[in-house]
């Protein structure tokens, strides 16, 4: 065994310890300072109440992704999970691992009085999920949009509305001559005429009476052309015209449900009207729930109202990359 030489032994060991000592330091600041944001999304809220279709929201907020992204009143950190919500309007304890927003609703088209909302999100490597919940200052879960009354052989249409929630995506460089989505949020890309004059924009549109019954959001887009849905067939129709119904249901005369069903998984399908039979008073839906279909049927939502507070819950789910041109990709990073 050749010895080696006292000098060369002593060097191997001090480069041995300096290249040690380099490694322990960068790992040591790496797990200080933590991963910096990865990525945040713009993105525009609406709620609407039952007061005309006025609605009050946020024209520019952003989900924010990573360890250190912000949470304030304009972000909303989407926090990781590997046990989604269910979509269902109730409050899952998955929930409490992410952050609340509380975002101030200023008034958009007109003024409904709704001045604040909480916003929560969450994500897998696949889909992101948003928990919104409001106070409605009518104290009223309006879900009677456009209800028909029978009086006398006849039926009339009532003139309520109904409690909504839009979000606003930009997909491809939204703007109109006022600037950019990305700059300014929906106040310069959907007001006035309600979508984009360059670009395109994604919308999705909760309704407590069109869509919720069927627990979804519809799903529509905005470019230069005007404000379209989404290829496939939405969550909802209507029920006939105002004297001529399509539909009523299974007990009806007299059951006075407040939705009707065509597909709708555990609910009862709705029959075909017959005009007999018919009491004053009697009621029917102006709209047949449905489960809807191609890319307008990719947002889950369901709403659920709290009588006792006077609050709305509504939960959302989406493919983060639906794969559709007429869809928001949402980036994690």
């Amino acid at each position: 065994m050749v010895k080696q030489p006292k000098l060369y032994i002593s060097l191997l060991f001090a480069g041995t310890f300096l290249i040690a000592s380099l490694l322990f330091f960068a790992c040591g600041e790496e797990s200080t300072t933590g991963p910096a944001i990865s990525h945040e999304v713009p993105f525009a809220l609406g709620i609407t109440d039952n007061s005309g279709g006025t609605h009050n929201g946020a024209s520019l907020l952003y989900v924010t992704f990573g360890d250190n992204a912000k949470s304030d009143a304009t972000h909303v950190k989407s926090v990781r999970t590997n046990s989604p919500p269910v979509i269902d309007g109730s409050v899952d304890g998955v929930w409490s691992s992410a952050p609340a927003s509380n975002v101030a609703c200023a008034p958009m088209s007109g003024n409904n009085n709704i001045s604040a909302a909480t916003l929560k999100s969450l994500h897998t490597a696949t889909d992101i999920y948003f928990l919104v919940s409001w106070v409605d200052p009518t104290g009223t879960e309006n879900t009677r949009r456009h209800r028909y009354s029978y009086k006398n052989g006849t039926w009339s249409e009532n003139d309520e509305n109904e409690d909504r929630v839009f979000f606003m995506w930009d997909i491809a460089g939204a703007a109109d001559g006022r600037g950019t989505f990305k700059d300014a949020g929906c106040m310069v890309a959907c007001h006035g005429e309600m979508h984009p004059t360059k670009g395109k924009a994604d919308f999705w549109h909760w309704k407590a009476t069109r869509t919720n019954p069927a627990s979804y959001s519809d799903d529509q887009y905005g470019d230069s052309t005007g404000r379209s849905s989404d290829d496939g067939s939405g969550a909802y129709s209507d029920n006939g015209d105002v004297q001529t119904r399509d539909y009523q249901a299974p007990n009806d005369p007299g059951a006075d449900a407040p939705f009707l069903y065509l597909n709708v998984p555990g609910k009862p399908k709705a029959a075909p009207y017959s005009p007999n039979g018919w009491n004053n008073g009697d009621e029917l839906a102006a709209y047949v729930n449905k489960v809807p279909t191609g890319s307008r049927g990719d947002i889950q939502a369901k709403g659920k109202y709290n009588d006792a507070t006077n609050t709305w819950t509504v939960e959302f789910k989406r493919a983060l990359n639906t794969g559709n041109a007429d869809d928001a990709v949402i980036t994690t990073q």
